[in-house]
């Protein structure tokens, strides 16, 4: 009679099994990875966007509440009026998606980095002193946001 003895290695359907196993693992975690990176990208996408809108706002608000007076209705340019003594008008413009300041004489200055578009920005004077914004900006990817605001202005 023959006595069994102790093997050392593995059979062949053991093999099979144990490669079967760890390549499903391997294509779970690709999936997963692959998922987070693209979530990942994403919301640093739409991060971008929400980050620079509010930085236009704020921009546009602040010169906005040291204008003097203001002109450019339902338009995609503004030009606030500083009082006297202040280094001449502000005018906010875009050109090509990028959002342009210029100060009295200065060169132009970009808002916008070019991780961004503006698609629009529209300045429209509501009730001669509100001044309503009407942003419209992507990403890379192509993900567009439209932000509103409306600032009621104290001019001088």
């Amino acid at each position: 009679m023959r006595t069994l003895t102790s093997r050392y290695g593995f059979t062949l359907l053991e093999l099979i099994v144990y490669v079967g196993i760890t390549a499903l693992v391997v294509v779970s975690l690709t999936n997963v990875m692959i998922t987070v990176f693209e979530t990942r990208e994403r919301t640093e996408g739409v991060s971008e966007v929400q980050q620079t809108g509010r930085f236009l706002f704020d921009r546009i608000r602040a010169s906005a509440l040291a204008a003097a007076t203001f002109e450019g209705t339902t338009s995609d340019r503004l030009v606030l009026n500083m009082p006297e003594g202040v280094l001449g008008p502000i005018v906010f413009s875009v050109s090509e998606g990028v959002v342009y300041t210029r100060t009295g004489e200065k060169p132009a200055e970009a808002l916008t980095s070019s991780l961004v578009t503006v698609d629009a920005l529209i300045f429209t004077v509501v009730h001669d002193t509100v001044l309503q914004i009407d942003l419209t900006i992507s990403d890379a990817k192509e993900d567009s946001m439209t932000l509103h605001t409306s600032h009621s202005l104290r001019l001088l």
